[in-house]
């Protein structure tokens, strides 16, 4: 399956922030160094190449097929047949990060990312 999660702008971190994925079954990084991305498991702020949106936000795409053209920054492979999980991390944190003045994201399930790459 694919999905897309949705990082509103103004993420409150001083330094950066990311979306690491890890194996559900390992609890470690996930695994991926033989598929197209090449073992990257995680996008962030300091990702070179990172897309944004014309709203300041940012789509982070994670599936197990290629990343859409153009894209490839802004995605992680996940593996076949294998579960996984994200954590967000903010370094530098801001208060709002912990008192829930900061909404976070959610993992949306998609048909494709077409919708998002407009």
């Amino acid at each position: 399956n694919n999905y897309v999660i949705r990082i509103e702008k103004d993420v409150p971190a001083n330094l950066f922030w990311s979306i690491v994925v890890y194996d559900a079954d390992t609890r470690c990084i996930i695994d991926n160094r033989k598929g197209v991305a090449g073992g990257k498991a995680t996008v962030g702020s300091m990702t070179k190449g990172l897309r944004k949106n014309e709203d300041g936000s940012y789509y982070v795409f994670l599936g197990p097929d290629a990343p859409p053209k153009g894209w490839e920054a802004n995605h992680v492979q996940t593996i076949k047949g294998r579960g996984w999980f994200p954590y967000m991390r903010a370094y530098g944190a801001k208060a709002e990060f912990f008192n829930d003045e900061y909404k976070f994201p959610t993992i949306n399930k998609v048909e494709s990312f077409s919708e998002y790459i407009k």
